[in-house]
């Protein structure tokens, strides 16, 4: 068989094989994008083609969990309350990141706070985002809320909302008397004194709120730090500010806790300058 055929015989195959194999390699990279933010339902591109800045919304309380899973926080009548999962927010803002359709970001805030290493990955995340980044304060940005609002480039608030709350908090109903009513008795089965600390079945004591209050100090610090760091702000002052009280968005703007008022409109315009373009916007 002349050399010539046996080249094409043996080429198309070949060709096919790497046509094959490429296929199957941008599959596996698809894969691996999906996989890496599998709490994100839909596609791990959030760009249509037409919408350029990402909406991430922030509500209600700020915890780890599977936000579509029949889990998480309810009232007294076990209804559900709104929640927002930190790793379903960083899912959302890594895939912004890496969107090439994706120009800029909102966090859309609406939130009291959460638990705080819940509201420092959010933190974080928005600090290691390259693309212009506003958080928009619209009901309240309060405690843990306020914590992931930190890391955007420009903070506005409404002039209603409720900013700031930097504190910690542990409370929690104690329920001894209405046991000790109706004719219940705590057992304590711990390996350590400290080990049931903080049951509300049981009275807290001396020692334990003392270790209590010390590790809220520590957070409490820490928390000031970071607002210290993030806004550029005198410790001090930080220090004055960091009773737990809430301030209106006006006050909040006076003291340095937010960048300016405003509503979405003015959040869009504020992205719409920093891009040097349109900023259209897409929810999620």
């Amino acid at each position: 068989m002349p050399t010539e055929k046996i080249v094409k015989l043996v080429g198309k195959p070949l060709l096919w094989s790497v046509a094959a194999l490429i296929v199957f390699k941008m599959g596996l990279n698809m894969y691996g994008l999906w996989n890496d933010a599998r709490t994100f339902p839909y596609s791990p591109w959030l760009s249509d083609g037409v919408c350029n800045t990402v909406v991430v919304p922030l509500s209600g309380d700020i915890l780890f969990g599977n936000p579509y899973a029949a889990l998480g926080p309810t009232d007294e009548g076990g209804a559900s309350l709104p929640y927002t999962d930190a790793d379903f927010v960083v899912s959302l803002l890594h895939n912004a990141e890496q969107d090439p359709n994706v120009s800029a970001v909102m966090l859309q805030i609406d939130s009291y706070g959460g638990t705080p290493v819940a509201s420092e990955v959010i933190l974080d995340a928005m600090n290691e985002l390259t693309k212009p980044s506003v958080a928009l304060i619209r009901e309240a940005g309060t405690s843990g809320a306020y914590m992931a609002a930190m890391g955007a480039d420009t903070i506005i608030a409404s002039p209603f909302s409720d900013v700031g709350s930097i504190g910690i908090t542990s409370s929690y109903l104690q329920t001894v008397g209405q046991n000790t009513k109706e004719g219940l008795e705590f057992v304590s089965l711990a390996s350590g004194k400290f080990k049931d600390s903080g049951n509300p079945n049981k009275p807290l004591t001396a020692e334990e709120r003392a270790l209590f209050e010390r590790d809220m100090a520590a957070w409490h610090e820490h928390f000031v730090d970071l607002v210290a760091t993030s806004r550029s702000m005198e410790r001090e002052k930080v220090v004055r500010l960091a009773d737990g009280s809430a301030l209106p968005g006006a006050l909040a703007l006076n003291e340095g806790l937010v960048d300016m008022l405003g509503n979405r409109a003015t959040a869009k315009a504020v992205l719409s300058t920093a891009l040097g373009y349109d900023a259209v916007l897409c929810d999620y």
